[in-house]
């Protein structure tokens, strides 16, 4: 819908500049919790190699890396996720409001 911004009042302009900035401090957080989320998986998969390699003294400090890097992915997806929601929720009250 295209709107004739001749005829928006100050306090719409002014609403209408702080819903944009608003939404762009959202999708912010949902590109950093995607970062985040796939540099922990880029960490899952340098540890999971460093344990596979590992010679058997090392194997057991390195499992215990990956599987504390595995938690850490998982809490980033997990964040991730929570943004996702959060955009998603947004959206649609915007279209259905």
């Amino acid at each position: 819908m295209a709107v004739n911004r001749r005829k928006l009042s100050r306090s719409h302009k002014r609403r209408l500049v702080d819903m944009t900035n608003r939404d762009c401090r959202v999708v912010d957080r949902m590109v950093e919790a995607y970062v985040a989320w796939r540099e922990a998986c880029y960490d899952v998969s340098d540890t999971y190699l460093v344990w596979c390699r590992a010679p058997s003294e090392y194997a057991g400090a390195a499992f215990v890396a990956y599987c504390a890097s595995l938690d850490k992915e998982e809490r980033a997806a997990r964040a991730y996720e929570a943004v996702v929601r959060r955009v998603g929720a947004r959206l649609l009250n915007a279209i259905f409001s």
